[in-house]
């Protein structure tokens, strides 16, 4: 039973629906809320710049609208401040990295999958989104780490710190 899964420190004993899936989005019934027309807004106050690697794209087609916090755990779906341009490259590692903090919060208990395509919490709506974005940001860490031991081990620095280690 779910209500057996309540992690420490929870105020909240019986879990919250903080995302639910429906086939006709909100977006349609509002004016002007299509997601094109938020590109094309977006697009005239920003730029067309990838708001994550900061680089020029030549095309509107190239960028794509992007949540900062997902929908699927609690982010607004139409919300400008919720929304980046970013290019398609970016796109695609931002994604990933998302997916990645979301298997996560459903392996530790923050998020729960109910039933009908609902995504349960004990934790409100605004916990969720911190400990997502606190997450997100330790993985990012933990990959950067990676990386540089990656350069590191293969690279020239690697060789010059090994080097000046050995010395007397």
């Amino acid at each position: 039973m779910i209500n057996d899964n309540i992690p420490q420190g929870c105020s909240i004993k019986k879990p919250l629906i903080i995302y639910s899936y429906k086939p006709i989005r909100t977006k349609f019934g509002i004016p002007l809320k299509s997601a094109d027309h938020l590109k094309k807004k977006l697009i005239e106050e920003r730029g067309q710049i990838c708001e994550y690697c900061k680089q020029n794209v030549p095309y509107p087609t190239s960028l794509d609208l992007e949540h900062n916090i997902p929908v699927y755990v609690g982010g607004h779906g139409y919300n400008e401040q919720n929304l980046f341009l970013i290019c398609k490259k970016c796109h695609d590692n931002k994604t990933a990295l998302d997916r990645r903090a979301i298997f996560i919060m459903k392996q530790i208990g923050i998020i729960i999958p109910g039933g009908f395509g609902s995504i349960l919490s004990f934790y409100n709506l605004k916990e969720v989104q911190i400990k997502f974005l606190e997450i997100r940001q330790s993985i990012k860490e933990i990959d950067l780490k990676k990386e540089i031991y990656k350069l590191g081990e293969n690279g020239k620095d690697y060789k010059i710190v090994y080097q000046e280690s050995n010395k007397l």
